[in-house]
């Protein structure tokens, strides 16, 4: 079984990993939150309470995206319907999908020890412009596993696939065609 994860989900192949041919990890990490980065998504989950989805779109947007996507001043060209697609689509979420993704992303335990024991192949794929995992911490995940790849997405953040889709089908079409 194919299985693409994020952090969340690393705790399956912790769980059931005769059951996983291969992993593909994109725009993930395998550490637990901080103190600060969980009381941040706490009160980020506090604020959408009070105030909706707007107040997650309107911390996480300036983070998701390359400043090729995101920045239309000075300029340069931007996505600006990219970008407000998935301003809609957080939109379209509701409150408490959005609180109870922020609460458990705060609780998740961490899977650094995990890592060094992944016997599949995997692959690791990358926005290099990714605010939330930097390209630095995605090398390093990639670095922790024996035999993993690594495919940085140039031009992109953390929505690597939607901004520079062509490298991450490119990147998947070859690992795949190796497993």
């Amino acid at each position: 079984m194919l299985v693409p994860v994020n952090s969340t989900r690393l705790a399956f192949y912790r769980k059931f990993p005769q059951s996983v041919r291969a992993l593909v990890l994109f725009c993930t990490r395998a550490i637990a939150d901080s103190e600060d980065g969980k009381s941040g998504r706490e009160n980020l989950a506090q604020r959408a309470e009070r105030e909706g989805a707007s107040a997650v779109a309107e911390h996480m947007l300036p983070k998701m995206f390359a400043p090729t996507s995101s920045d239309s001043s000075q300029g340069k060209a931007g996505r600006p319907d990219l970008v407000e697609a998935v301003r809609q689509i957080m939109l379209a979420t509701s409150v408490n999908a959005l609180t109870g993704s922020l609460r458990g992303m705060a609780a998740r335990p961490s899977a650094v020890e995990l890592l060094a024991k992944i016997t599949v192949p995997t692959l690791v794929i990358a926005g290099e412009n990714d605010l939330i995992v930097p390209a630095s911490e995605s090398a390093a995940l990639a670095g922790a596993i024996p035999n993993a790849n690594l495919v940085m997405i140039p031009h992109a953040g953390h929505l690597a696939s939607l901004e520079n889709p062509a490298p991450v089908i490119a990147g998947l079409q070859q690992f795949l065609a190796r497993i």
